[in-house]
């Protein structure tokens, strides 16, 4: 499942893509800036730290891998379909 991490009252502000099925999460990124109609499922953050926070929990504590997203559809790449949770 692909899920949207952004901030509550800011058009440009920050954001994050994860994948838990996959256990990726994206750089921080602008999601104002890409096609986001597909992601239904989003969680709004008060500040940019807890955004920032999220991000680097999954990746040190839950061991997510860090994949970066390009295009204009927020979506994770297709090489990133290969990946694998050992």
């Amino acid at each position: 499942m692909t899920r949207l991490v952004k901030l509550a009252d800011d058009a440009l502000g920050e954001g994050i893509l994860i994948d838990d099925d996959r256990q990726l999460v994206s750089q921080i990124l602008v999601p104002s800036r890409y096609q986001t109609d597909h992601i239904t499922d989003v969680t709004i953050m008060a500040a940019p730290t807890d955004v920032y926070t999220l991000q680097m929990q999954l990746i040190a504590n839950q061991k997510y891998w860090m994949w970066p997203v390009t295009g204009t559809v927020l979506a994770f790449p297709d090489a990133a379909k290969s990946h694998q949770v050992n």
